[in-house]
């Protein structure tokens, strides 16, 4: 039986798996239900309760080959309080788009690599070569069930990772890593009438903070991601106008590239602050970047070129995806981040997916499960 793609997209939107706090049951019941019934062996783990994320196999013919593997998250973030045009939990499809929360992140690309996967199954002799589809919960805050499943050691080796976030069917071969720290600087309080009794932890915090907003990790950056960069985000202190300040903090966002390590950021940052101060560590998530010149990224992106009959060059994506984990999780194999989402729509108020993207996404999931696996 053929699937149809877009009204698989219809119905995972229908689930209210928000996150925080976290409803991601429901769907993932629904969807190893769906996935079973067309043979998939489905291995499901939680890194909480109720909180499931499953590897759905099928094997090949010949098990010597590594699968073909896509992988993307089914949380999506609270609609929010401003008021939608419709539903957001009830697809709505007008004018070539379906609205509905998780339309673009990333539900539309979950359902276009399970309906490719299950079109090929039906028409298709046995495959040669495996298929695993990893369906996780927590990306939205933290990546916890790609982390969770990295950590058991339960994901194998992989041919190629596809991971279809929104990229509007346009490659992605790296993106970089996050750090977000929460830095600390104590002084000592006093009545702000008589301050050089005190120490102003706000004064001694500025310096440091400028330092940190300012700070150059390298000399030369990644060819695609160009360098890592900091963020001074937030700067708090004092608790009383008429009190010096003995705490003040600041939180940091760095994102960096693979090829300086978070290590050696982190060992930075312990050098700009020496004795003044001391930091917390929120995330701490690498990056990954795929070599544009191996064989089978340059097949894929031969692929996507054609069936979107466009232009196409592998780019990369400063923010990060499950990829930072499950790229070590499955030891490093290709990996192309690639749906049919707008990136510009995440988290938006009235959120949509381009119904055109949907069936070109399918297609080209397709094309790659055929090349690959018959």
């Amino acid at each position: 039986m053929f699937m149809d793609a877009l009204k698989l997209t219809a119905e995972m939107i229908s689930f209210r798996s928000i996150n925080p706090p976290g409803n991601e049951q429901k769907i993932s019941l629904f969807l190893q239900k769906l996935l079973s019934e067309y043979n998939f062996k489905i291995d499901c783990y939680e890194f909480e309760k109720d909180r499931p994320s499953f590897i759905a196999s099928m094997d090949g013919t010949d098990t010597s080959l590594d699968p073909i593997v896509f992988a993307g998250h089914i949380d999506v973030v609270p609609a929010g309080k401003t008021e939608w045009q419709s539903n957001p939990f009830k697809a709505k499809i007008m004018d070539g788009k379906i609205f509905g929360r998780g339309s673009t992140d990333m539900k539309s690309g979950i359902a276009c690599a399970i309906s490719a996967s299950i079109n090929i199954l039906n028409s298709a002799s046995p495959i040669k070569r495996g298929i695993k589809i990893v369906i996780v919960a927590g990306e939205e805050t933290g990546c916890q069930g790609s982390f969770h499943l990295k950590e058991k050691g339960v994901l194998g080796n992989a041919h190629l990772l596809v991971v279809p976030e929104p990229t509007d069917n346009l490659p992605v071969i790296a993106h970089k890593g996050s750090i977000r720290l929460i830095v600390r600087v104590t002084g000592k309080t006093a009545h702000s009438a008589m301050p050089e009794h005190g120490i102003n932890a706000i004064k001694e915090l500025i310096p440091i903070a400028v330092d940190l907003n300012e700070c150059k990790f390298e000399n030369i950056g990644h060819p695609i991601l160009g360098k890592t960069t900091s963020a001074v985000t937030t700067i708090k202190g004092g608790e009383n106008i008429n009190s010096i300040p003995d705490l003040a903090e600041c939180t940091v966002d760095i994102r960096t590239i693979p090829t300086t390590s978070n290590e050696v950021v982190i060992n930075k940052i312990k050098e700009i602050l020496g004795s003044k101060g001391d930091f917390e560590i929120v995330n701490n998530f690498p990056g990954f970047a795929s070599d544009p010149d191996h064989q089978i990224i340059s097949e894929v992106t031969e692929t996507i070129a054609e069936t979107t009959q466009k232009r196409i060059s592998p780019r990369g994506a400063s923010y990060y995806t499950d990829a930072c984990a499950l790229v070590p999780g499955f030891d490093y194999p290709p990996t192309i981040v690639i749906g049919p989402g707008l990136p510009e729509l995440c988290h938006k108020t009235d959120e949509y997916c381009s119904v055109e993207n949907i069936i070109m996404a399918k297609n080209i999931f397709e094309k790659l499960i055929k090349k690959y696996c018959l």
